[in-house]
């Protein structure tokens, strides 16, 4: 690395644009040596301890994350992996010369005293194709307990526990179906109800993504406020600042800040400018306020 980008690093300064490009495209190189694909829980982690390492020179504008390191981390991998082979430039051959500590960085976070490789087997999931079923299961018992779990959605009562049980030993045959369907709701929903229920679905993301669902609603509601109170300052973005005045409406409609939820799901859409149709289906909703004190009374 650049003895100037060190120099800034180590001194708590902020990078310019092209200092900041070049050592993300050191640190990039190193671990797309080690992983072609590496999954954004990794590239977090990564991400996170080159912030704790440079605090006042790589924090982001959202308190002390490191969404945005990741973010360039993931983009500059990404056009690793369209390049073809052989066509590097000498300029991406020198970046293979970077110092050790930024080697020292990658296993680290990785796992300490072990090689970065890991397997990822589709970006971003860590087991989105499973090659084979668990030990012990064959497709005739797969089938077996599918048709259960079927049965036991129809009639409404079921034990947790073992709808758990049911749903890790059919994974294969969940995502067997959400790829030959090209995941459309209404066969895979029919073939495996429970994969949209509340049990179902933890079982089933902590298969594909190796970590549990509950996290993901424990670290938002974390950052809520900081998420909000940054958004919230983002004027010159008409996305964000629409997306902020709905939530806010809905709050007001609503009395509660269950509306936030949602809200920040959508106030991050339009912040890195997402197709936000693909996560959100809007509907117009009517009600009829006549109605309100006529059933309040008992008079039907």
């Amino acid at each position: 690395m650049a003895e100037d980008v060190r120099q800034t690093l180590t001194s708590g300064k902020h990078l310019t644009p092209t200092d900041h490009r070049e050592m993300i495209r050191v640190v990039a190189r190193e671990i797309h040596n080690q992983a072609k694909r590496p999954g954004r829980k990794l590239l977090l982690g990564i991400a996170d301890k080159m912030v704790s390492e440079y605090p006042l020179s790589l924090k982001d504008a959202v308190g002390p994350g490191s969404y945005a390191t990741m973010k360039k981390l993931e983009a500059a991998i990404e056009n690793m992996n369209r390049m073809p082979a052989g066509s590097t430039s000498q300029r991406s051959s020198n970046l293979l010369k970077a110092d050790n500590s930024i080697a020292a960085l990658s296993t680290d976070v990785a796992n300490p005293g072990k090689s970065l490789k890991r397997k990822v087997d589709v970006y971003g999931y860590a087991n989105a194709n499973p090659l084979s079923r668990p030990e012990g299961e064959t497709e005739e018992s797969e089938a077996v307990k599918k048709q259960e779990m079927i049965r036991l959605w129809n009639e409404a009562e079921f034990d947790g526990d073992g709808v758990t049980k049911l749903m890790s030993e059919t994974y294969f045959g969940q995502r067997k179906t959400i790829r030959e369907t090209k995941s459309s709701v209404l066969v895979v929903s029919k073939d495996w109800p429970f994969i949209f229920h509340n049990i179902g679905m933890k079982v089933h993301y902590q298969e594909l993504m190796g970590s549990s669902l509950n996290d993901i609603c424990i670290n938002m509601e974390k950052k809520r406020e900081t998420i909000i109170a940054y958004m919230k300052k983002q004027t010159n973005n008409k996305g964000v600042q629409k997306a902020y005045q709905e939530m806010q409406h809905a709050k007001s409609r609503t009395g509660s800040c269950q509306p936030e939820l949602m809200g920040i799901v959508h106030l991050l859409v339009s912040y890195f400018k997402e197709e936000s149709d693909k996560l959100f289906l809007v509907k117009e909703v009517f009600t009829f306020a006549f109605l309100n004190p006529i059933l309040s009374q008992g008079d039907f």
